[in-house]
Parts: structure tokens; C-alpha cells; sequence
């Protein structure tokens, strides 16, 4: 399914995908299953079939929650209020979240300006009850 996402060849990297679940459905791999469906919502987002996409997130979301998956609940409400962004229907976006990216060099080159934006968002985190979820990747 990957190989035709990345081929822009999405209808058949659903098909691919469907089956990807079947599988794991099988095995169950519930957070393979949520994986699954995570892959097939940004093949219909590509296809502009949003409310089908909106649906697969919310699949993944109710999965990841289940199996306490914090890591890809982070994931999926970032792709789903990415969703909604793009729709324009910014009320949709499902529980409380708030994506930030600092990845930009002076974000994150700086020890000082990094501190600064953390504790920031750990304030915003703590004054509206809801977890802080940070995913590092160095490179």
C-alpha cells in the first residue's frame, strides 16, 4: 500500500491497505489496525473523499485509545486537524489538542529560545487539561 501511496497511485494503495488489515485484524494487531487505517485516510484525503478520510482517522483514534498508544494518538490528531484545517471546518477536530512545530534551526538551535517555547507549551498543556505529547527525532 506505501508503494502505491508513494507511486500517487492511491485507489490501489487502499485496496493494498484493506488487506493490510485483514490481516492484522486477524493477528490482532490493533496497533497494526490502526496504522491501516491512518494509510487509507491519506490516500482518500489525496482523493479529496475528506468525510471518508475523517472516518478512518476516527477509527485509528478510537484504537489508539484503547491500547493506550499515546505516541499514535499524537500522530492521528495531528492528521486530523490537518483534515479539518484543509476543509476549513475548524470546529470538527475531535477532543482537545494543539499541534505546534518547532522544527525551524533558530527554534531549536537555541538552548535558551527552545526552553522558552517548552515551558510554554507545557503551561497552555496544564491549563487546559490535556496531555503534552513530544516526539523527538534527531537527526
Amino acid at each position: 500500500g506505501r508503494t502505491f501511496y508513494s507511486e500517487k497511485k492511491y485507489q490501489q494503495a487502499i485496496e493494498y491497505t484493506i488487506k493490510s488489515r485483514e490481516g492484522r485484524i486477524k493477528i490482532n494487531d490493533k496497533g497494526g489496525i490502526a496504522y491501516t487505517y491512518i494509510l487509507e485516510s491519506g490516500c482518500k484525503q489525496s482523493l479529496h473523499r475528506y468525510n471518508e478520510a475523517s472516518s478512518d482517522l476516527k477509527e485509528a483514534i478510537a484504537i489508539q485509545k484503547e491500547i493506550g498508544d499515546k505516541y499514535g494518538l499524537q500522530f492521528s490528531y495531528s492528521q486530523i486537524g490537518l483534515l479539518f484545517f484543509n476543509m476549513k471546518q475548524y470546529d470538527l477536530a475531535p477532543d482537545n489538542y494543539i499541534l505546534a512545530t518547532i522544527h525551524r534551526d533558530n527554534n531549536t538551535d537555541d538552548p535558551e529560545r527552545f526552553a522558552s517555547i517548552f515551558l510554554s507549551l507545557n503551561k497552555i498543556s496544564l491549563e487546559n487539561k490535556f496531555p503534552q505529547i513530544v516526539p523527538v527525532r534527531w537527526s
